[in-house]
């Protein structure tokens, strides 16, 4: 299975090598194992991370498991209000690209897929699986370092991360230290927040968060 799994990195990766010219300061392709909470309401949908942490080679790797504590978020962001949802699903496999994020359960037969509202998703989808789909204009990743010990639950704790700033509206920016008017995507660098936006949105980055916010605001 590691193999397999190896491969198909391999082969995303080089996709994404093919498109970066389109997402150079975006979300970058990457995959993470591990256990997944998920909240859907209002006009967002918070995806808590609590990754495997691999361990050294010489170890069992059916020992790799995690450890109860969220390392980032994923939110998407939407114009109008999401099914609400609240779910949790251990051992997932996510796929986080420029414009989706695709969390896949093998052991609870589901598939949820995040993505931009004008984001072409081009992938099989299983026959057997419960699919469930959102769209926004914004989808973020955030690290919870200042948060650190916060434990994996569905609803996660009221925070910055689970408010949406402009109600569904897309709000308006200030003190954008990268990305602004005209930008798609941004990164507030150093390991911090990143943000993709669906066309008719712009993208605003600072070391507090990462937003997207309607052209002409």
């Amino acid at each position: 299975m590691m193999q397999r799994n190896l491969k198909e990195s391999l082969a995303a990766a080089i996709l994404f090598l093919g498109c970066a010219h389109q997402a150079a300061a975006s979300m970058p392709y990457r995959t993470i194992d591990g256990d997944i909470a998920i909240h859907a309401a209002g006009h967002s949908v918070v995806v808590s991370v609590d990754a495997i942490t691999p361990l050294p080679r010489s170890h069992d790797i059916a020992a790799e498991v995690p450890d109860g504590v969220v390392e980032e978020t994923i939110t998407l962001r939407s114009e109008e209000e999401v099914a609400p949802l609240d779910l949790v699903l251990r051992r997932a496999h996510v796929e986080i690209a420029t414009e989706s994020v695709v969390i896949i359960s093998s052991r609870e037969r589901k598939m949820i897929i995040l993505h931009l509202g004008d984001a072409q998703i081009d992938r099989e989808l299983p026959a057997d699986f419960a699919i469930t789909r959102a769209s926004g204009y914004e989808l973020s990743l955030q690290p919870v370092d200042e948060r650190a010990g916060r434990q994996l639950r569905a609803a996660p704790d009221a925070g910055p991360y689970d408010n949406d700033p402009g109600n569904g509206s897309g709000g308006s920016a200030a003190n954008c230290v990268s990305g602004g008017a005209g930008s798609t995507s941004c990164s507030s660098g150093n390991g911090g927040c990143s943000v993709s936006c669906q066309n008719g949105y712009y993208a605003c980055c600072n070391s507090i968060a990462c937003h997207c916010y309607r052209n002409g605001t």
